[in-house]
């Protein structure tokens, strides 16, 4: 099959996997070992993907680099051991990853690579990528596009057949700026608007959507945004 792209860029957290339940046990775990009250989903899914300061921010507005210390330590020794209780990939996205082969694929995430790589693991997909980057790897996390071009240069990818997929306005500046074509996969965690503001060159309503991209479609035009 002829493919539209030779390479895909996935975030994580709301794009590939749905994390949300289990990010948010372990913010609640960690901020009770605080003595302090837990947050709702809704306000949990505004701490996802921006990185550890803003991800500590979100939680604990104000908080001394101290308490963020301390919150970050307890969040992720819960989360190691409980990163895959109710994680899933979204409804969907195994199909988009066994239609897809022959298309190179990588994960650019804010999330420290351990968890990633985990969690793809965990769920048996690990092999489905040929590279995971992650803060650690950088210097600069998305929204700069370094993740980016570190992935196109370790899969010697060209940028004019390269997509990125993500699920928040920083994934999608991330590949704007790396020269790519974005994808704004709507049935995550961002907003239609954040995701519309970057002018995203394809929009997806379920992972499905995303195989009729990959293929070349000629309907693939309903998912475009122009």
């Amino acid at each position: 099959m002829a493919f539209r792209f030779d390479t895909v860029i996935f975030d994580l957290d709301g794009t590939l996997v749905d994390t949300k339940s289990d990010i948010l046990a372990g913010i609640n775990h960690a901020l009770g070992t605080m003595g302090k009250d837990s947050i709702t989903l809704e306000r949990s899914l505004e701490a996802i993907g921006p990185g550890r300061e803003d991800f500590v921010q979100a939680v604990l507005p104000g908080a001394s680099k101290t308490d963020g210390e301390v919150f970050i330590g307890a969040y992720r020794a819960f989360y190691r051991d409980h990163c895959t209780d109710r994680t899933r990939l979204f409804p969907g996205m195994s199909d988009v990853l066994s239609g897809s082969n022959g298309i190179k694929r990588g994960v650019a995430s804010n999330k420290p690579r351990y968890f990633t790589e985990k969690i793809l693991r965990d769920l048996n997909v690990l092999d489905r990528f040929a590279a995971v980057i992650g803060p650690e790897d950088v210097v600069h996390a998305k929204p700069h596009p370094e993740m980016i071009l570190r992935i196109l240069k370790r899969l010697n990818a060209d940028p004019r057949r390269t997509l990125m997929v993500g699920d928040t306005e920083l994934d999608l500046r991330a590949g704007r700026t790396a020269g790519i074509r974005t994808c704004a996969a709507l049935y995550g965690y961002g907003t239609r608007s954040s995701l519309m503001a970057p002018k995203p060159d394809f929009v997806i309503e379920e992972p499905r959507d995303l195989l009729t991209i990959l293929e070349n479609n000629s309907s693939a035009k309903k998912w475009k945004t122009s």
